[in-house]
């Protein structure tokens, strides 16, 4: 299996379509080309869902790869919420951070995912933030970046 993981603003700023299109093209080229076949995605930001609309929209063509949701902050009282996710998602997955305090759980579970990914697919355009620190956490364990 050859994973995929993101990280990106949570806001575009006005950039949805123009990120979009280009995210598509690398990740149906990884697909494509370099046989990649299991995303990561998280879902607390615009990055985030945008990068998961991809996947998801790519799984129709390529339902050979399987789209996994990152989710940490697990809130069991909310069936309905879990069953949306996993009629969407090949798999939900909700990292062990209840020893986690609250505020760092959404940078936990993105070192998760980079820790599992062979390549981060990075939309990062400032020093300062969660995904400038998963980017910086990406460089250190020496992922493949690539840069939208």
């Amino acid at each position: 299996m050859k994973t995929v993981a993101f990280c990106g603003h949570s806001q575009l700023g006005g950039k949805y379509e123009t990120i979009s299109a280009k995210v598509e093209h690398i990740v149906s080229s990884m697909i494509a080309n370099e046989g990649y076949d299991a995303f990561l995605v998280g879902n607390y930001g615009q990055f985030d869902r945008l990068a998961a609309s991809v996947c998801l929209h790519l799984k129709r063509t390529n339902p050979e790869i399987t789209v996994c949701l990152i989710v940490p902050y697990y809130q069991p009282q909310l069936d309905s919420w879990e069953q949306a996710y996993r009629a969407r998602f090949d798999e939900v997955i909700v990292p062990a951070l209840e020893s986690t305090p609250y505020p760092y759980r959404i940078l936990r579970a993105n070192e998760y995912m980079v820790d599992r990914a062979d390549v981060v697919i990075a939309y990062v355009h400032s020093s300062v933030g969660g995904a400038a620190r998963t980017l910086a956490y990406a460089k250190r364990k020496k992922r493949r970046i690539i840069y939208v």
